[in-house]
């Protein structure tokens, strides 16, 4: 279950648009965030079933408190990665789809709706009837990713075009090159605020990349990154192809942007720059290893485990976990996995999930040396 590839999207504009004069997308609010447990019994057996069948004995109250026990018995929000997700998700989707296709013709890629209609009239009313089966379900359409385009309109941005059209044809970029072109992608990214453009120029380049172009691109990324986190993970095939990328002053400027993203709390930015201390044998100075376990940040905590001269402090730091606080606990269950994985605590909770885990050898990080 996944969302249409870029060739689907365009045999369906070409099928699904002809002769209509206007187009609607949409998506859900936070959808999987947002899905309320009882309505998986509203969406099985109906609004009037459900109220009057309450209770465990029925499978479908049943279903939903494994759900909620997914959340430490929180109704709201199911977690955002395991098929079983997806299956609930078209569960109570499905239902939304039969009420509207009855009026409606659209496609849905899991929480993306599309629309192409013969008159404006139509397409808002899809909007509006949506909305309010959506609620029925305590669901919301995400008002700011919802449009309505007069036909016709082309399939790519119209920055795409003007990207394609300054990137080098066939051959290697020069470093010259790479500072123009990135210039020209800065200019059109402050158009188009979601970070598309960069990360796309950024993926471009890195096909014609040679040792000199790989130095000029990894030095113009990495002053991008604090203001488009996700380009960080671009410089990964650079640094690995071309070593003579991972100089000195790279470093200087990966630890004080990780010094600036950890004092923030900026979570994303942190993992990836340790990620990238640690993959290239950068050592993190101790003074950045104590901001780091000051932030109290499950994830950075668990990468800086993986640095034999802090793991001492990182141990003491998830002994103090408080193991009766449940919430407290869920929240360095990585952390704690990672570090009982290598048998330096006790199992911290009182079930088998654990010794499961470590008996089939899963580990969620992957940087250790």
């Amino acid at each position: 279950m996944d969302y249409e590839s870029s060739y689907q999207r365009r045999e369906r504009y070409f099928k699904e648009a002809f002769g209509k004069k206007y187009e609607v997308h949409t998506d859900i609010a936070n959808c999987f965030p947002s899905i309320y447990s009882h309505s998986i019994p509203w969406a099985i057996v109906g609004f009037e079933k459900a109220k009057k069948q309450r209770g465990d004995k029925f499978w479908f109250n049943s279903l939903d408190k494994k759900i909620q026990n997914c959340s430490r018995k929180e109704t709201t929000g199911i977690p955002i990665g395991p098929a079983t997700s997806n299956i609930i998700a078209e569960i109570i989707l499905e239902k939304i789809d039969k009420a509207l296709k009855r009026k409606y013709k659209y496609v849905r890629f899991i929480d993306d709706y599309t629309l192409y209609s013969k008159d404006e009239t139509n397409a808002q009313n899809f909007i509006k009837d949506l909305g309010n089966e959506l609620l029925k379900f305590k669901l919301n359409l995400n008002i700011k990713k919802t449009e309505i385009h007069k036909l016709p309109q082309p399939l790519n941005e119209e920055w795409i075009g003007r990207i394609k059209e300054i990137l080098p044809k066939g051959k290697p970029v020069t470093s010259n090159q790479i500072s123009d072109i990135l210039d020209s992608a800065v200019r059109l990214q402050a158009k188009h605020l979601d970070g598309s453009v960069l990360k796309y120029t950024a993926n471009a380049l890195i096909k014609g990349l040679d040792n000199k172009s790989a130095d000029a691109f990894v030095k113009y990324i990495i002053k991008l990154v604090y203001y488009y986190p996700n380009l960080l993970p671009s410089i990964k095939k650079p640094l690995e192809l071309f070593p003579e990328t991972r100089t000195k002053n790279l470093k200087k400027q990966i630890v004080l942007l990780l010094k600036e993203s950890i004092a923030y709390g900026r979570t994303d930015i942190v993992c990836w720059l340790m990620y990238y201390l640690k993959y290239f044998n950068f050592q993190i100075d101790k003074r950045t290893a104590n901001m780091l376990i000051e932030q109290k940040d499950c994830l950075p905590l668990t990468i800086l485990f993986y640095s034999p001269e802090h793991r001492k402090e990182v141990v003491k730091f998830a002994k103090k976990i408080d193991k009766q606080y449940h919430y407290e606990l869920d929240n360095y269950w990585i952390l704690l996995y990672q570090i009982y994985l290598e048998n330096l605590i006790e199992n911290p909770y009182n079930d088998n999930v654990f010794p499961i885990l470590k008996k089939n050898k899963i580990s969620f990080v992957n940087i250790a040396k």
